[in-house]
């Protein structure tokens, strides 16, 4: 298997400070030295572009281009995270022998200047063995002519896959688009990408692009020439716009178009499903734009819909956790303003910090054959009516306080500073009790 040789691209502490010295310095023979060159991209500093051109490649020992481990974009511009950017020409330009494979991964690629027929990636002069170009935002200049988020000029294999790419626009001039073919030797897989503001959302001059799953709104044209026979399921706001086969008109709007959050809602995508790629013939994958996991195949880089959002649970929920491990750790406010149920099967759960007006109405807890200790202190734990029922428990208690009146006993406990644990045979349940109090009737002891 070939060794995998890590480079960091930092603004310091990192092999290098921007993709063209590490393109100029890793460039080499891997097939002889059997190894796969990595560039990891930090968020402290613009990468940068970079030409690829004069390595020898095969498929197996090749380039890759992606984020440091927590670096990635959340599907929405960031420039806290990894990103390459260029104010002239063309940010990653692919040109080599038949041969060679690079791998661009979650990246962040944009034009910030007013440079005209330009690309994020472009692959125009010399064949390639493949270019692959995946789960990426392209950010184009505006509205300046010629340019395009991807643009394939040559013979060699292009995979375009969940990417969403913007902002590549000019009205009148038809060579700014999305994802452009212009090459009668190539072969084109263009899957589940998002264009939007583009001249032509997916331009094909040779019927070399299989579409498959795009979504193109807000575009002059969301899909222009002939595309392959295989194309497939594609949308466009544009009436019968793109490969007829699965068609979908999408007129509706994105979480924010305007902040350029081009995630699908969840009203919308009902109207948007997708045709199954996860055995496609040619790529098969099953991620998106935010690097989830599909679980329903929808059109456009997005594939769980709102998965962009934030906020809580306003009606009601029910979490079921069977063999799990959960832990949490700080400050809940008004978790549940509905009503909520919690179901724990051979599961291991520990949370602590405070609880805030955990319940409003009303709310039971049941505690099959359990271990409880706790100590801490409880104030107005419940504001309507509650019942806890222990089922062959055992509990215990620290604190201070004691209460005793009439004929029998009652012991006062007060839970001082805040701790209970249950053990649920095989489960275990911690959870931080700010309000709880316990009182133990012992009349009959």
């Amino acid at each position: 298997m070939p060794t995998e040789v890590i480079s960091r691209i930092k603004a310091s502490g990192g092999e290098y400070t921007n993709l063209s010295a590490w393109e100029a310095a890793r460039n080499a023979n891997l097939v002889a030295g059997d190894r796969v060159e990595i560039a990891e991209v930090y968020g402290d500093i613009n990468a940068g572009g970079c030409t690829f051109a004069g390595w020898t490649m095969d498929d197996t020992r090749y380039a890759i281009v992606r984020p440091a481990a927590g670096e990635r974009h959340a599907g929405v511009w960031d420039d806290a995270k990894a990103r390459a950017t260029v104010s002239t020409g063309s940010c990653f330009v692919i040109d080599g022998l038949n041969s060679m494979k690079v791998v661009i991964d979650g990246m962040q690629l944009g034009l910030t200047g007013t440079q005209t027929y330009s690309s994020a990636v472009s692959s125009t002069t010399s064949a390639v063995g493949s270019l692959h170009v995946i789960g990426c935002i392209q950010k184009g200049p505006g509205t300046f002519d010629g340019n395009c988020g991807v643009r394939v000029g040559v013979a060699g294999n292009f995979y375009f896959v969940a990417n969403i790419i913007y902002d590549f626009y000019s009205a009148a001039n038809q060579f700014t688009c999305g994802i452009r073919n212009t090459s009668a030797s190539s072969a084109v897989y263009a899957y589940n990408n998002t264009l939007y503001n583009c001249g032509r959302g997916v331009k094909d001059d040779y019927s070399n692009i299989r579409a498959k799953n795009n979504l193109a709104r807000a575009c002059v044209d969301g899909y222009q020439g002939t595309f392959h026979a295989d194309s497939t399921h594609n949308a466009s706001d544009i009436a019968s716009d793109g490969p007829a086969t699965g068609r979908v008109t999408f007129s509706t709007g994105f979480e924010s178009a305007a902040a350029r959050d081009l995630h699908i809602t969840t009203t919308d995508a009902a109207s948007l499903v997708g045709t199954d790629l996860s055995a496609d013939a040619y790529y098969p994958f099953n991620t998106d734009i935010d690097a989830q996991t599909v679980t329903a195949w929808s059109i456009g880089a997005d594939a769980q819909a709102g998965a962009s959002g934030g906020g809580g649970i306003t009606g009601s929920a029910a979490i079921t956790l069977d063999d799990a491990t959960v832990s949490a750790a700080g400050s809940t406010v008004d978790p549940v303003t509905g009503t909520g149920a919690i179901t724990l099967d051979d599961a291991t759960v520990s949370a602590s910090g405070s609880i805030t007006e955990p319940v409003t109405g009303s709310a039971s807890v049941t505690l099959g054959d359990v271990t409880a200790s706790g100590v801490g202190s409880v104030t107005d734990p419940i504001t309507g009516s509650a019942s806890i029922t222990l089922g062959d428990a055992v509990v215990t208690a620290t604190g201070g306080g004691a209460d005793m009146a009439g004929g029998g006993i009652q012991l006062y406990v007060d839970l001082r500073p805040l701790s209970y644990s249950v053990d649920l045979r095989p489960v275990s349940y911690t959870v931080d009790l700010r309000p709880v109090s316990l009182r133990v009737d012992l009349r009959a002891a």
